[in-house]
């Protein structure tokens, strides 16, 4: 059930394909673009706290879930809808209010049930990236014929499809020992646990990265390639076809070793992934560069989840995963979209890439000097 759930679920993340040509076909100029990107990365700051402290609270982590999904659904089926700047901000704003917590919640709800073996959960979430490469497949066929709107629809679509799946887990281990007594202040105090910081910066370096170079790839692909919003998708499928298989080679990777060479290995990929977009010279250069987003998603972002699952009690898995998801989707995702859309309009699109890849290789040295070495597992 939990497969399936991330499975669907994942289909409503194609929206960050597109969120930026949306902007753009709507007028909107770069540094415009990259504040309306900031501003909804701003909602993380809070949103996805909120729904962690609620969920630990009240040990019903699939009521919480079943409140943001719905409502997610809603704002993606709307935005393509609205117009001019500040609509458009306050539109976004909004629909990453309910969406920003839903992966780690999700994500969180499916940990509870495997706990930290890493097989389990890479083969788990490898079915969210067959959603999100099937999802990327089907638009570049049919983004030829339908509009924008008509997949911002389908992907709220997905959103609340995939619910009933969630729903259908086992109660299990829901309410956890003295979670009710849990305050709001612990789950923000955790960013400060000595334990856990290096984990919360280093991925916080790699949201970093992600947003700079991820708030421009589509019109990277529009602009100086001329390519349509169809060849967007295209991109995006290459990008998650190989994450697919990445998640799978992960296992044995990490069984020999471990976790900190996957963050690792990660951020080095994501510097060389930009660096090789902003070299490319033609489309078929930049979708071999998009083959190494996978690295990214498989070492920064699920490994990260991996280690934190590791260091926190059972208890606190949900609020500790949304305290990353603070900081990484919200202060560093904001100051990353921010700082590429000044970019951007300052020194032209390109210049992103380069600036991306230097401060992905400057968050794999942090990490391969400071990040926790943690002990092999061997039934993982």
């Amino acid at each position: 059930m939990g497969a399936m759930g991330l499975f669907v679920s994942f289909g409503a993340y194609v929206n960050v394909q597109f969120n930026n040509h949306l902007f753009e076909t709507r007028g909107l100029s770069p540094a415009q673009i990259g504040l309306v990107a900031a501003l909804g990365c701003l909602p993380a700051l809070f949103s996805p706290v909120v729904a962690g402290w609620w969920t630990d609270r009240s040990g019903s982590p699939r009521f919480v879930l079943s409140v943001y999904m719905l409502l997610g659904g809603v704002g993606l089926a709307l935005l393509p809808h609205l117009r001019g700047f500040a609509m458009l901000a306050l539109g976004f704003f909004l629909a990453q209010v309910a969406i920003s917590p839903i992966s780690p919640l999700s994500q969180s709800l499916v940990l509870r049930r495997t706990g930290t073996g890493n097989s389990v959960f890479f083969a788990l979430r490898a079915m969210g990236t067959l959603g999100f490469f099937l999802v990327s497949l089907w638009l570049s066929h049919r983004l030829r014929f339908d509009g924008l709107d008509v997949a911002y629809l389908a992907m709220g679509a997905f959103l609340v499809a995939s619910l009933p799946f969630f729903l259908a887990l086992p109660a299990g281990s829901d309410t956890a020992s003295g979670a009710s007594d849990l305050k709001l202040k612990e789950v923000v105090a955790s960013l400060w646990d000595r334990r856990l910081w290096v984990v919360y910066v280093g991925g916080g370096l790699g949201f970093l990265c992600n947003a700079m170079g991820v708030t421009i790839l589509a019109n990277l692909v529009t602009g100086p390639f001329g390519r349509g919003p169809e060849d967007i998708s295209r991109a995006w499928a290459i990008a998650t076809g190989f994450e697919l298989a990445f998640m799978f080679l992960a296992i044995p990777f990490v069984g020999r070793f471990g976790l900190k060479s996957l963050l690792v290995t990660g951020f080095v990929a994501t510097s060389l992934r930009w660096l090789l977009a902003g070299l490319a010279t033609d489309f078929s250069m930049l979708l071999v560069a998009q083959s190494l987003h996978g690295l990214m998603v498989v070492g920064v972002f699920t490994g990260q989840s991996l280690v934190l699952a590791r260091l926190l009690p059972p208890d606190r898995i949900s609020s500790g995963t949304t305290a990353a998801a603070l900081l990484n989707g919200g202060v560093m995702s904001i100051a990353g979209s921010m700082l590429s859309g000044w970019v951007w309009e300052l020194w032209g699109v390109r210049v992103v890439c380069f600036l991306t890849a230097a401060v992905a290789f400057a968050a794999g040295a942090f990490y391969l000097l400071l990040g926790p070495a943690l002990e092999h597992r061997p039934r993982d």
